[in-house]
């Protein structure tokens, strides 16, 4: 079987973000449409994006030491949290997590 990969590039804009770690301090990353997440370190951590009302559009859980770009709405907002040991919850630690606005588009 022959799988197709595509290289992507993205230009970051503006500073990052790392406080967005609980649903209070939820961030829109400037009115980003693409937002680079990086979990930079040993632990899960659950994204959520939500509508600007706050209640939650969809969530995804992110490995430890993984990054990802999510496509939102400029007016919805984004956080995470640490996924607990037992993973039987979360907690508001989320340490090492990174947003940033970015300019994404198909490397040639």
């Amino acid at each position: 079987m022959n799988f197709a990969t595509v290289d992507l590039e993205y230009t970051p804009i503006g500073n990052p973000i790392s406080t967005a770690v609980t649903a209070s301090a939820r961030s829109n990353v400037n009115n980003a449409e693409k937002v680079l997440v990086i979990n930079g370190n040993d632990k899960k951590k659950k994204i959520s994006i939500n509508y600007a009302s706050g209640t939650e559009y969809a969530s995804f859980i992110l490995q430890r030491f993984q990054q990802i770009t999510v496509i939102k709405k400029p007016t919805m907002t984004i956080y995470g949290m640490h996924i607990s040991n037992s993973n039987a919850g979360f907690t508001a630690d989320a340490s090492n997590l990174t947003l940033q606005k970015v300019i994404h588009y198909n490397a040639d």
